[in-house]
């Protein structure tokens, strides 16, 4: 369970809306980032390449158009698009519904390993087993469930109303995606798919697990609350990295730390089709 503190192994990612006062993290190194994006990238790049290709396949010399190049944003730290979705959702093969970074020009090369799922593969366990053990560490099923329930420092659990209160400025709590028991769901405090409330200006630091033995699993968080059925609504604030299949070393997890967006609701989920209709929707309030 994280402290208030930043855990030594935090990275800060990429705040994508700008920290309501002066004195935002750091800029991070987005290697170890890049990996997945750079995989579920070429993933559904590779799919559309094919759907084009199939469409022209009655001509004498066909020439699919080459798909574009996804690299991260030109600048770290910086925005895609507001509410920017992916360009390859509706592809055959699967696609992020709302991916969070969007296609540029140039560069990008991804991992000779990428490949591209078969047809009407299902992309969430196929990254799965492509991002096995891709966490920042690994933690035993049986810990990482312990850390789901456990109750967050100085946090008031309502599970009634199924929300967990901070008034601190430091917080700092666990989201163990798809826990056992409870496929599809984020679990904090013992809570499936809380709604969390900070004060302005805090200081959050969030260990994001992946529960699951079979599929990635991310956590997105956006401006607004849209409901499950259109998650895709709203500008990206910030995300935890997608985590996939554990290892023998035990469930992936990384911890990511960011400043508190402006006052106001927002709401988090997992971006792979169909994850958030499923139950991985959650709100988080900025209460002023």
């Amino acid at each position: 369970m994280p402290d208030s503190s930043t855990p030594k192994n935090s990275r800060n990612y990429p705040q994508l809306m700008p920290p309501s006062e002066p004195g935002a993290p750091r800029r991070p190194r987005l290697s170890r980032l890049w990996l997945p994006l750079a995989v579920a990238a070429a993933v559904a790049a590779s799919a559309a390449a094919v759907a084009i290709a199939a469409t022209n396949s009655d001509s004498s010399s066909p020439s699919p158009a080459a798909p574009p190049a996804v690299v991260p944003p030109a600048t770290p730290g910086q925005p895609p698009v507001s509410g920017g979705s992916s360009p390859y959702g509706a592809q055959p093969g699967g696609g992020f519904s709302h991916w969070p970074y969007s296609a540029q020009s140039g560069g990008g090369a991804s991992p000779s390993n990428s490949g591209a799922p078969p047809a009407g593969s299902d992309l969430a366990k196929y990254l799965g087993q492509k991002l096995a053990g891709n966490g920042q560490e690994a933690i035993p099923l049986a810990r990482a469930e312990a850390l789901g329930n456990q109750r967050p420092a100085g946090a008031q659990v309502d599970t009634a109303t199924r929300t967990i209160r901070f008034t601190t400025q430091q917080v700092s709590f666990v989201v163990l995606a798809s826990p056992p028991r409870a496929d599809m769901k984020f679990r904090t405090a013992g809570i499936n798919d809380p709604t969390i409330v900070v004060p302005p200006d805090a200081q959050i630091t969030l260990e994001f697990i992946n529960g699951d033995n079979d599929e990635a699993h991310m956590w997105l968080l956006q401006s607004g609350d849209p409901g499950a059925a259109s998650a895709d609504g709203g500008a990206h604030v910030t995300a935890a990295p997608p985590l996939g299949n554990p290892t023998s070393a035990g469930q992936p997890a990384e911890t990511i730390s960011f400043s508190a967006p402006a006052p106001g609701t927002y709401h988090y989920d997992c971006p792979f089709p169909g994850h958030a209709t499923q139950g991985m929707y959650g709100r988080l309030v900025v209460q002023s």
